[in-house]
Order: C-alpha cells, then sequence, then structure tokens
C-alpha cells in the first residue's frame, strides 16, 4: 500500500513538473501579439458585445438598467462595426497606425466596463 502511495506521488510531482515545464516553454517562445492577432481579438470582444447587446435587447424582461446600458452601448458598437474592418484592412495593407488601434481599444474597453 505505501509503494502504492508513493508512486503516486511521484507521479503527480511528474505532472506538475511537466506541466510547468510545458508552461515555461510556451512562455518563452510567445512575445507581443502579431497585428494579426490583435485584429483577431478586436472582432471577439466586438462579437461577445454584440451578441449580449442582442440577447438583452431580445430579452422582453430587462430591466431599466439593462436599458440604459444597451443605450450606451449601442452607439459604441456601431462606431466599432466601421472602425474594426477599416484597422483590418489597414493591416493587410500594412498601413494601421497605432492612433486607430488605441481608439478601438479604448472603445472596447468602455464596452467591457458597462
Amino acid at each position: 500500500m505505501q509503494k502504492q502511495n508513493r508512486n503516486y506521488q511521484y507521479l503527480k510531482l511528474l505532472i506538475v513538473l511537466t506541466m510547468g515545464f510545458a508552461f515555461a516553454g510556451c512562455t518563452a517562445t510567445m512575445g507581443a501579439p502579431t497585428q494579426r492577432q490583435i485584429v483577431t481579438s478586436m472582432y471577439q470582444v466586438y462579437n461577445a458585445q454584440y451578441a449580449d447587446y442582442l440577447s438583452m435587447a431580445a430579452n422582453p424582461n430587462t430591466t431599466e438598467a439593462q436599458k440604459v446600458i444597451m443605450r450606451e452601448k449601442k452607439p459604441i458598437l456601431e462606431k466599432l462595426g466601421t472602425l474594426i474592418p477599416a484597422y483590418d484592412a489597414a493591416v493587410t495593407n500594412g498601413t494601421a497606425s497605432p492612433e486607430m488601434q488605441k481608439t478601438i481599444m479604448d472603445l472596447l474597453n468602455s464596452l467591457n466596463s458597462m
């Protein structure tokens, strides 16, 4: 019984060490995200926020507080609906500006804080 318990302890230690080394290896090879990865993240956050907006709009039992949030989200989502594809095209063409990226990120952050 003790031998099985000791083997189990070694197995747990081996798994933890393997996961630790794998994580360290992954983080060591990962640098700053590319512009393409940033655009993909922008689309993901936008799509999640838009889906949240649609689900609140479809809910007949929305509270007044939720309606206020929806009214605040709508113009930001509309603006992002044009900015993100424009930034995506700029990244594709190699003409993306840091200012445009910052504008989009600020708008996405404002949505996430609602």
